[in-house]
C-alpha cells in the first residue's frame, strides 16, 4: 500500500477541522475615517467603533460591560494608587464624625466637663461608619467610587489624555514604552481574540474614504494593513470608494513612489492603483442604472403619477359647512401645488429622458439633480408644468457644471442665441472664458441646450445665477 504523504494528512486535518468548526457570527462595525484627520485619531475612532459593535455582542449587560474594561484596564494603571484611592472613596463619612466626637470627648475629659454621653455618640458614629464602609466596599459598585473612564472603554495615554482625565489612571508606563498607538492596538487586537472566542468575525465597513485628505486615506490603509497581519484574528473589510480618487490620494500620500514611476503591475497607470489592486481582493463596481431604476428612483423620490388632475372645494361645498375647521394656510396650498406638479405625467417624462441622457448613471448623481430640482420648484414656488420642464435643465447645469457657473453669469442669453450656429457658438463660449481643454463641457452643454427651450432656460438660468 502507498504512504499518503505527510504534507497532505496535515492539510487534510486542517480542512477537517475548519469544516467541523460553526461558522461565525458576523459582528458589523461602520467607521467613516473623514471625521479623523492624524494616525492616533484614527486609530482612537477605529477602537470606539469597535468597542460599541463588540459590546452587544460579548457584553450584553451593563455589568458584564464595566467589568470586562475594569479587569483589561486594572493591569496597567497604577494598581496600588487604585487601591488607595478606592479605600479613600469608600471610607464612610460617618468614621470622620466619629472621629471628631472622640477628639470632643477626650477635651470633655481633661477639662472634666459631664458629656458622657458624648463617648457613647462616639461609638454609635464609629459602629455606624465601619458597618457603612464595610457595605460599601462589599456591596458598593466600584464604577461609583472610581474614575468612568475605567468601566467605559480603553484608558488613553499620558499625552494624549484630556484635562479631565483622572490622573490616576494615566498611563505613563505604556506611553513611554510604545506610546497610544501600541495601546489601542493593543486593545482592538484583544478585543478581536475575544470575539473570535466566541465564535464571532470582525466586519468592518469602512465608507467615503474618497473624501479623505491623502494623509488620512494613508493612515486608513495602515490601519487595514495591521489588522491583515498575523497578530491579529481574520477580519474583513469592505470599502467604499472612489478608485481612481484613491488611488490619486495615495500617491500624494507616498510621493517618493509616484515620482519615482514604480508601477508594478503594466496595466495600472500608477503605484496608487498598483496599490489598491493589492489590497483590495474583491473589486465589485455598481452597475449603471437602467429604465427600471430611474422609474423606481423617481417614484421613491417624487411619489406616484397623478393621472387626473386634483380638485379643489367647490364653492357649494364650502357654504354648506363641508369646509375643514382650520382654513388651509397659503404656503401649505402652494406646497400641494408643487407636490402636484411632481407627479404630473408629461414632468415626469421629462425628468426620465433627461436621467437617462446623464453621462454617469449612478443613484447618488440622478438623486442630487432631482434634489436641485426640487429645490428649484420651491423657491420660484413654480406651479406650471412648461416651467417645471425648463427647471429640469437648469438643475442638470447646475448639477453638472458647477465649476463653469461664474463664467456664464450673464452670458446665458447669448448661449441661447448662438446654439444653432457653430461660429456664433463658438465666439459665445471663447467671450465666455472657456479654453480649448474645456471644448467637451462646452460641447455637452450646447447638447443640453439643444434638446430643451434655449431661451426659456436661459431666462430661468438668470434669475437664479
Amino acid at each position: 500500500m502507498k504512504k499518503v504523504p505527510k504534507y497532505f494528512l496535515e492539510d487534510f486535518q486542517r480542512t477537517q477541522k475548519m469544516l467541523d468548526k460553526p461558522v461565525p457570527e458576523p459582528v458589523v462595525v461602520s467607521f467613516n475615517p473623514w471625521r479623523h484627520q492624524s494616525s492616533e485619531q484614527v486609530w482612537a475612532g477605529l477602537a470606539k467603533a469597535l468597542a460599541d459593535a463588540a459590546r452587544p455582542a460579548i457584553m450584553p449587560h451593563q455589568n458584564i460591560h464595566e467589568r470586562y474594561w475594569f479587569h483589561r484596564n486594572a493591569k496597567r494603571v497604577d494598581r496600588r494608587h487604585l487601591q488607595r484611592q478606592l479605600w479613600r472613596r469608600t471610607f464612610s463619612p460617618l468614621l470622620s464624625f466619629a472621629g471628631l466626637g472622640f477628639g470632643l470627648s477626650m477635651l470633655g475629659a481633661l477639662t472634666k466637663s459631664n458629656i458622657g454621653w458624648a463617648w457613647w455618640a462616639t461609638a454609635g458614629l464609629a459602629a455606624a461608619g465601619a458597618l457603612h464602609t464595610g457595605l460599601r466596599y462589599v456591596f458598593g459598585r466600584a464604577s461609583a467610587f472610581l474614575p468612568g473612564e475605567l468601566f467605559a472603554g480603553p484608558v488613553v495615554s499620558n499625552t494624549f489624555s484630556s484635562t479631565a482625565t483622572d490622573p490616576m489612571i494615566r498611563d505613563p508606563y505604556y506611553h513611554a514604552r510604545s506610546g497610544y498607538l501600541y495601546l489601542v492596538q493593543h486593545d482592538v487586537q484583544q478585543l478581536l481574540k475575544d470575539l473570535e472566542a466566541q465564535n464571532y468575525q470582525l466586519i468592518l465597513l469602512i465608507d467615503d474614504l474618497d473624501r479623505c485628505t491623502p494623509r488620512t486615506t494613508a493612515e486608513v490603509f495602515e490601519a487595514i494593513n495591521v489588522f491583515l497581519s498575523d497578530d491579529f484574528p481574520s477580519s474583513r473589510f469592505m470599502l467604499g470608494l472612489d478608485t481612481s480618487v484613491v488611488a490619486s490620494h495615495v500617491d500624494r500620500a507616498y510621493k517618493e513612489l509616484a515620482d519615482a514611476n514604480i508601477v508594478t503591475h503594466l496595466d495600472d497607470p500608477s503605484p496608487g492603483c498598483t496599490f489598491l489592486r493589492k489590497i483590495v481582493q474583491l473589486q465589485v463596481r455598481l452597475p449603471r442604472t437602467t429604465a427600471d431604476s430611474i422609474d423606481q428612483l423617481l417614484l421613491a423620490q417624487l411619489g406616484p403619477i397623478h393621472l387626473e388632475p386634483q380638485t379643489e372645494t367647490s364653492e357649494a361645498a364650502q357654504k354648506s359647512g363641508n369646509t375643514p375647521r382650520q382654513k388651509r394656510s397659503s404656503a401649505w396650498r402652494t406646497d400641494q401645488k408643487i407636490i402636484a406638479i411632481e407627479q404630473h405625467p408629461k414632468v415626469r417624462e421629462h425628468l426620465r429622458h433627461r436621467l437617462r441622457a446623464q453621462p454617469e448613471q449612478s443613484v447618488r448623481e440622478e438623486k442630487r439633480l432631482l434634489n436641485v430640482w426640487q429645490f428649484y420648484l420651491r423657491m420660484l414656488r413654480s406651479v406650471d408644468v412648461v416651467q417645471a420642464c425648463h427647471l429640469v435643465a437648469v438643475a442638470e447645469i447646475a448639477v453638472r457644471w458647477p465649476a463653469y457657473l461664474h463664467r456664464l453669469r450673464c452670458g446665458w442669453q447669448d448661449l441661447a442665441d448662438a446654439v444653432d450656429n457653430d461660429v456664433q457658438w463658438g465666439a459665445t463660449i471663447a467671450k465666455l472664458g472657456y479654453a480649448y481643454s474645456d471644448r467637451r463641457a462646452a460641447a455637452n452643454l450646447r447638447e443640453l441646450l439643444r434638446d430643451c427651450d434655449a431661451p426659456a432656460v436661459a431666462k430661468l438660468a438668470n434669475r437664479l445665477f
